[in-house]
This record gives structure tokens, sequence and C-alpha cells, in this order.
């Protein structure tokens, strides 16, 4: 599992929409892939800021969905992110959430479901629409 972050959104999005069978989303999106430790399938993406390396244990069938149960066995941070202590500097991660259909970074819309392959008309009146919808929260910094 790749924890991906607000440089990787447009590729997160696309990797979402697209199917790996008919194209090779790493080179599509320009994504280095790497090893996993303890996995043999499942590549990481050199560029998310933190990788995780799961086994499935448990599969959960719950009618309209399956839960899968899992294993972390390897945790990759990348350098950059790791404080003197060895600890992992998350508010200088950006990491994205993805909430009904909405991508953000710390509360903040970055984008939609489908924003990757979006007109740029409808791109810009879905995001013009979500930054309505989001009012800044209290003693938030603008970003310029």
């Amino acid at each position: 599992m790749n924890l991906t972050d607000r440089a990787m959104l447009r590729g997160t999005d696309y990797c979402g929409v697209r199917s790996g069978r008919e194209e090779d989303k790493f080179t599509r999106c320009g994504w280095t892939p790497v090893s996993i430790e303890g996995l043999r399938f499942a590549p990481g993406i050199a560029e998310s800021p933190i990788t995780l390396g799961c086994l499935v244990r448990q599969r959960l069938e719950l009618g309209s969905h399956v839960m899968v149960v899992g294993e972390i066995v390897y945790t990759g941070v990348r350098p950059d992110l790791m404080d003197p202590r060895g600890g992992i500097r998350l508010q200088d991660t950006d990491l994205l959430t993805y909430s009904h259909g909405v991508y953000s970074v710390t509360g903040k819309p970055l984008g939609f479901f489908g924003c990757s392959v979006a007109s740029p008309k409808a791109y810009q009146r879905r995001m013009e629409a979500l930054k309505k919808s989001s009012p800044p929260k209290k003693g938030a910094r603008s970003s310029h």
C-alpha cells in the first residue's frame, strides 16, 4: 500500500480510473517501481512518502463487500521525511485523503474522482464548486 501525496494526485486518481491490464501505469504516471521486502507481487512506488507492505491474512465476505484483513510486514518512509531521531515528520508528507469522491490534503480539496481525465472546463467547474463547499479551517494559513 503506497500512501500518496499532493504531488502524486493526478497519478493516484488515474490509477483509480484506469485498468493496469491496458497499460503500464508506472510508466504512464512517471513513477518508479521498487521491490518490497517480503512481498513477491506488489511493488512499492519510490516517489511515495510512505509504503506499507501487507500480506492478506483473512478475507471476510460481508454481502456486498469483502473486508480484507492484512498484516503489515514492511514499512518504508522516504529518507527526506525522517527526523534526526528516527521519527517520521508527518507534517511534511502532504498525504492525500479521499472521502466521498473528493481528494484532500489536510481538509483542502485538491481533486475529485475522474479529475485526471476530465475536460479542462469540467475540471474547473468541479474544483470551483468544491472550494465553495469547503471553507478554510479556523486558524489555517493560506498557501501562495
